[in-house]
């Protein structure tokens, strides 16, 4: 489903993932990194997918939240 608004960067919305297995195939919350106001690409946003489960191996394509500043979960 396209978006019926223009979200600004911090916005999190919720994303429906239809890849192929082993990939990402399920509804998840995403955090736009995008500012509203830009010049190029009007109409492509950049989102991180987030979760509420413990990287297994932290590191480099992992980040932590603290979720108690977030009321997101």
């Amino acid at each position: 489903m396209p978006l019926t608004i223009v979200p600004d960067a911090g916005d999190v919305l919720m994303c429906q993932f239809d890849g192929s297995p082993p990939e990402m195939t399920k509804l998840r919350r995403v955090i736009v990194l995008t500012p509203r106001n830009r010049a190029y690409f009007p109409d492509t946003f950049l989102v991180v997918p987030v979760s509420k489960d413990t990287a297994c191996a932290p590191g480099f394509t992992s980040l932590g939240i603290q979720t108690a500043s977030l009321r997101l979960f």
